[in-house]
């Protein structure tokens, strides 16, 4: 697993246009399949503590409807 993290920069605003800016990576990392498991496992952990204290709560997902193919 890859994962790349990025920062934003922002233009130097000029109203009344919407902001403007760019993304850089500025660090790649890459994960044994074990790593990417711990990785998921801790994340989980750690929202599930902020859900229980009440820092977060999570959206609920809403069900996603099949489309019909088209003929």
């Amino acid at each position: 697993m890859r994962m790349e993290l990025c920062v934003t920069r922002l233009d130097e605003p000029h109203p009344p246009e919407p902001p403007k800016g760019r993304s850089y990576p500025v660090a790649r990392l890459a994960f044994t399949p074990s790593a990417a498991l711990q990785l998921h496992q801790n994340l989980s952990n750690l929202l599930a503590a902020l859900e229980k204290q009440g820092v977060i709560q999570r959206a609920p997902i809403p069900p996603q409807v099949p489309v019909p193919p088209k003929h």
